[in-house]
C-alpha cells in the first residue's frame, strides 16, 4: 500500500530550524568538553547563507538556529527557539515536512521563511522509493532549490524572487547527496548526465572541500574509466564516516585497471569495516575471479546469510561448491536460488500492482498483486498490499480477510494492522478499526501516519 509503506519515520532530522532535540551525550559525533565542536554545527551553511543576504522582510525571517556566541547573541532569529518549550504537534509536523511539502508549505506560510538549513535525513521503514526517482529526499518540495551542502548540512531556498540569481547561479541540478551512494551511483547510468555531475561535483568540492563530494566525485571518475583518477580522489578522503564507501571505490577502481590482489585486499579491509551483504559479495566475486573458489564460499555464504535476496550470490556460489567438488552444496544452493528468484519475481509483481493501483488501474492492480501472492504465498507484505488494493476496489470483505491473513502471517506487520483498521472502519466496526489503527501507532510510533492518527484522535470534537 502506497501511502502506509511510505509512512517515513525520518529520524535526526532538523527541517527549517535544528531542534535540540537529542542531548548532546546521546550523539555519537559530539565529544565531551567546553565549547562547540564547529565540525557537527553548520557553521558552513550560515556562512554560505551570510554571503548572500539581501535587504527586505523575506530575509530577516530566515528561520536558522545557531550556537549563541560568548558575546553577542546569533545574527539570526529562528521561526522557534528550539532550546525552549516546542508544542509537540509543531516539533511533528516539523519532523515530516521534508518528505511530505503539503506540511513544508504550510509551514512556510505560517512563518514566512525562505531558506532551511537541514542535517542529512535518516529513513527508517519501507517504501522510500515511493518518493519517485527523481525526489532530493533532503527536502522533497520541488518548490525548493538545493544550493549549498557539505558533509553536516544542506541548504535549501524557496524559489521566489528575492532568491532567483542565487538560485540560477548555484542550484545543484543534477545532485541529490541526501539520497545516499546507491542512488547516486544509479543517477550515473544516464552517460549523458555525468559530465553535468562531475562539475557540480568538483564545484562542490573546491566550495567546501566535502568528503561526501570528493566520494562521490571517485565514483562519478570510475563511470568514466578514469581509475587512477579515482584513486587519487579516494586517497583525499579522510572521513571515517565515508571509509566504507571508499574502500568499496578504492576496490571497483583496482578492478578497472586488473590488479585481482589490490582488490582482494582492500576488500578484505572493507568486511573489516563493516560485514555489509554487497561487500562480502565483493570479496566472493574477487576471489571467484583470482581461481579462489574454495577461499569464495565463506564471504558469498555470509553475503546470502545477509541479504537472501541478493540473487547473483548464488550463481557465483553455485559455482564455487562446482569447482570445490561439492556436489550436495552445489544441490541445495541451486534449490534455494530458484525460491529467492521466484520470491524476487512476487516482489517486482506487487511492485507493479501498487503503482497501476496508484494510477487508478484497479482492476490491474488486483491482477498483479493477486498473481504476486500466489508465487510467494507465505510472504505477509504481499497479501496486505492485496487487501488494501481490495479495499480500493470496494471489496470490504476480501480486504479484511486479507489483512487478517497477513497478520496470521507476520502479527507485528504495522502495515496490516492500519489496513485492517480501515477495512474495519469501512464495514461499519468503528471499535474494532480504532483498536487496529491504535495498534498500528504503537508499532509505528514514528511514522507520519501515526502522527496523523494522533493528531484526528486529539483534535476537538465538533
Amino acid at each position: 500500500m502506497t501511502l502506509a509503506a511510505a509512512a517515513l519515520a525520518v529520524c535526526a532530522v532538523s527541517v527549517v530550524l535544528a531542534l535540540a532535540q537529542v542531548p548532546p551525550f546521546a550523539d555519537s559525533r559530539k565529544s565531551i568538553g567546553l565549547g562547540a565542536d564547529a565540525r557537527f554545527v553548520p557553521e558552513g551553511a550560515l556562512r554560505y547563507l551570510d554571503t548572500h543576504r539581501h535587504d527586505g522582510p523575506p530575509l530577516q525571517r530566515v528561520p536558522l538556529w545557531r550556537l549563541h556566541h560568548l558575546a553577542g547573541l546569533p545574527r539570526r532569529s529562528a521561526i522557534i527557539d528550539g532550546r525552549g518549550y516546542v508544542p509537540g504537534s509543531l516539533r511533528e509536523e516539523i519532523h515530516f515536512a521534508r518528505a511530505y511539502p503539503e506540511h513544508l508549505a504550510r509551514l512556510q506560510a505560517a512563518y514566512g521563511f525562505d531558506a532551511a538549513v537541514l542535517d542529512y535525513p535518516i529513513y527508517s521503514g519501507e517504501g522510500i522509493e515511493s518518493l519517485g526517482p527523481d525526489a532530493d529526499w533532503g527536502l522533497t518540495s520541488p518548490g525548493w532549490a538545493l544550493v549549498y551542502w557539505d558533509d553536516f548540512a544542506l541548504v535549501y531556498l524557496r524559489r521566489s524572487s528575492p532568491w532567483d540569481a542565487v538560485i540560477a547561479r548555484d542550484e545543484y541540478r543534477r545532485l541529490h547527496p541526501a539520497n545516499g551512494l546507491p542512488a547516486f551511483w544509479r543517477s550515473l547510468a544516464d552517460k549523458a548526465a555525468v559530465p553535468e555531475i562531475q562539475r557540480e561535483l568538483e564545484r562542490n568540492v573546491s566550495q567546501t572541500g566535502s568528503a561526501r563530494g570528493r566520494t562521490l566525485l571517485g565514483f562519478a571518475l570510475l563511470q568514466e574509466g578514469k581509475a587512477d583518477a579515482a584513486l587519487q580522489t579516494f586517497g583525499s578522503v579522510r572521513d571515517p564516516e565515508r571509509r566504507l564507501d571508499v574502500l568499496q571505490g578504492q576496490a571497483l577502481a583496482w578492478q578497472q585497471k586488473g590488479d585481482k590482489a589490490r582488490v582482494i585486499e582492500t576488500y578484505e579491509r572493507a568486511v573489516a569495516v563493516q560485514e555489509d551483504a554487497l561487500t562480502l559479495y565483493g570479496l566472493g566475486a574477487a576471489l571467484m575471479d583470482a581461481g579462489r573458489a574454495k577461499d569464495a564460499i565463506r564471504p558469498l555464504e555470509r553475503a546470502r546469510e545477509k541479504n537472501p535476496a541478493l540473487l547473483p550470490v548464488y550463481a557465483l556460489l553455485i559455482e564455487a561448491y562446482r569447482r570445490a567438488g561439492d556436489a550436495q552444496r552445489e544441490g541445495e544452493v541451486a534449490q534455494a536460488g530458484a525460491a529467492a528468484v521466484k520470491r524476487a519475481q512476487a516482489a517486482e509483481r506487487a511492485r507493479n500492482g501498487l503503482g497501476l493501483n496508484s494510477g487508478g488501474r484497479v482492476p490491474e492492480a488486483v491482477a498483479e498483486l493477486e498473481a504476486a501472492s500466489a508465487l510467494d504465498p507465505d510472504n505477509a507484505k504481499i497479501r496486505s498490499d492485496l487487501g488494501f488494493v481490495y479495499l480500493y476496489a470496494g471489496r470490504t470483505n476480501d480486504a479484511v480477510r486479507l489483512q487478517r491473513a497477513a497478520l496470521e502471517r507476520n502479527p507485528r506487520l504495522a502495515q496490516a494492522h492500519y489496513g485492517l483498521g480501515l477495512a474495519l472502519e469501512k464495514s461499519g466496526d468503528g471499535q474494532g478499526g480504532r483498536r487496529e489503527l491504535a495498534e498500528y501507532a504503537r508499532l509505528e510510533p514514528r511514522s507520519y501516519l501515526a502522527w496523523r492518527l494522533r493528531e484526528a484522535w486529539s483534535a476537538p470534537r465538533p
